[in-house]
This record gives structure tokens, sequence and C-alpha cells, in this order.
């Protein structure tokens, strides 16, 4: 499933991915996937701030130049969106060398790679952005009761029918 709605600011993003105003600036002008986005119209969704943070990632630990992602960015984005974010979390993501794709690889599943790879961990990326979208000091969620009923469609409403509608 494709998450479209875009609900974090341009401040967001910089605050949930550490970049600098002037480094996102320059991956939106670099990165196909961010082209277009204008600063203070521009929106990133949960998905967005992934496929930004394994650029980062990219940057930071590889030495990666983002030009050099330029053209196959789309499939990072394409990837980060449409995965179930549970497998993102339980995966790793492996840059093919000789054929400049991207794979997700569940944890313990073997890396095998003749030409070269390049592992990033998504999975950790992934668990540490929700752990930020969310908040760490969040309340879980309460069981709501319901009392049990049938659901073979003969089953009345307490309180009954008048004239085919439920009061």
């Amino acid at each position: 499933m494709t998450d479209t709605l875009r609900p974090y600011s341009l401040k967001q993003a910089l605050e949930f991915t550490g970049l600098t105003s002037q480094t996102l600036r320059h991956w939106r002008e670099v990165l196909p996937p961010l082209q277009g986005r204008k600063a203070h119209r521009s929106g990133f969704s949960a998905r967005d701030l992934l496929a930004i943070l394994v650029v980062k990632a990219w940057v930071d630990e590889f030495g990666g130049q983002v030009r050099h992602l330029s053209d196959h960015a789309e499939g990072l984005f394409t990837l980060c969106a449409e995965e179930p974010w549970p497998r993102l979390e339980q995966s790793l993501l492996v840059y093919d060398l000789s054929t400049h794709c991207w794979h997700l690889v569940s944890v313990g599943e073997p890396l095998l790679w003749e030409k070269g790879a390049i592992i990033l961990p998504i999975g950790i990326l992934a668990a540490h952005l929700r752990e930020q979208l969310i908040g760490e000091d969040q309340v879980p969620q309460k069981a709501l009761d319901f009392p049990l009923m049938s659901v073979d469609g003969r089953a009345s409403v307490a309180r009954g029918r008048h004239r085919g509608r439920v009061q």
C-alpha cells in the first residue's frame, strides 16, 4: 500500500532526519522523488522520511555521494512506500552494485551478491523513526470491551428494528 499522505512539514522532516536545511534543499534538487517540492508547501510522509534516512546512512556510513543515487532514488522511495512497515523493520536493505537495484532481505537470510553490495540497516532506521513519530511516552491504547454477539446475519439489535432501520 502506498502512503500518499504527507503530514510532516519541512521543519519536522529536518528534526526527524537530523539534516540541515541546506542539505535537504540540495537533496531536493538532486533526488528525483524530492524534486519539485517547494520548501513551504512540501510535505513528507513517514515513508519519505525513511527513504531520506537511508540516503543519510549511505552518505554518513559509506561516504557515498547523493548525486550517485539520483538515477536509483525512485527505486528506493518506491520500495519504502510499498513495503509493509513491519517488514521494513525486520529487514536489511541491500543495494546491488552490479544491477543498481534495491532489495529487502529479511534478517538472518544469506546475503549473496557476486559483484558486491552495500547493506544498510533499514530495520533499525524504521524502528527508530517509528518511535520518534509515535513518541516513546505514548500510553498504550486500552482494549475496548464489546459484548459477544452473533454475526451470522440473523442477529437483531438490542432495541429492535423499526421500518428497516436500526433505532
